[in-house]
């Protein structure tokens, strides 16, 4: 039996100075794939003008998804978290198959198109499967770590991994439910009206609380706040319902946005 008098929230990762040269040349990958992306997006918004139609509005959104890649890829490579880099490879294929999606349903003829379109279309279709199949071979490296914080007894090893896939997941529907506020503010408007503004101000503020607790009473084992934790839980499937009924009975999207839109919801 693993000793209980030591919790969670002691066991400290030990400072990394064994990053082996996959990991750092995954991290280097995904740091220069993120900036790309980042920079071309403010180029074509700001430098050339382009309208703020809706392939502008999803690339904002696309932006907020790589800030997330780059979290998952350095705090999973960094503490050897598989879960992490599993959530990594599931958006970052989400990206990439949305990149093409976007890039193939503008308006604008192909040969047409902006330069920094093109280059982002590019840095994400060729340097995405790269860094998955990096992140892919990062992860098979992963598992010494995991002895070095709470040693080789099997039970405690395995109530870590579902700590670690707790709070991988909860990670992850953060970025979906931060996706989804922000995509009904952009679509939808700021202010349709005064109620949905206070039910959009709310979802946004229980989101991250929400998480929060989560984090909170797992990190340190507060067993009375989980219930607080399992009633809030609800709160997101219903703003979510809530929005995608909205968003199709209104027509909000242009043509052929409706479906990308719903995608991120179920996933959320």
């Amino acid at each position: 039996m693993y000793d209980e008098s030591i919790p969670f929230n002691d066991l400290k990762p030990k400072k990394n100075r064994d990053l082996k040269t996959i990991g750092k040349v995954f991290l280097v990958a995904v740091s220069i794939e993120a900036i790309a992306v980042i920079i071309l997006t403010l180029l074509q918004k700001f430098l050339l003008r382009a309208p703020f139609d809706d392939h502008m509005k999803l690339s904002i959104i696309l932006c907020l998804a790589v800030v997330f890649l780059v979290y998952f890829a350095v705090d999973g490579v960094l503490n050897e978290n598989r879960f992490e880099l599993v959530c990594y490879l599931v958006i970052s294929l989400l990206v990439y198959f949305y990149t093409i999606y976007n890039f193939f349903t503008m308006k604008e003829p192909i040969m047409e198109r902006p330069l920094p379109n093109w280059f982002r279309f590019l840095t994400v279709v060729i340097l995405g499967p790269l860094t998955s199949v990096l992140g892919w071979i990062s992860y098979k490296t992963f598992g010494w770590k995991i002895y070095r914080k709470v040693g080789a007894n099997p039970e405690l090893i395995h109530m870590y991994k579902t700590y670690q896939i707790f709070l991988s997941f909860l990670k992850m529907d953060l970025q979906f439910g931060l996706t989804i506020i922000t995509g009904a503010t952009l679509f939808t408007g700021i202010v349709n009206n005064e109620i949905e503004l206070i039910l959009d101000i709310v979802f946004f503020v229980v989101t991250v609380l929400w998480a929060g607790l989560g984090w909170y009473t797992v990190r340190h084992e507060k067993r009375g706040l989980i219930w607080l934790f399992l009633v809030f839980a609800l709160v997101e499937p219903a703003y979510i319902i809530w929005k995608d009924v909205e968003t199709i009975l209104s027509n909000e999207f242009e043509e052929g946005y409706t479906a990308p839109s719903l995608g991120v919801s179920a996933l959320a």
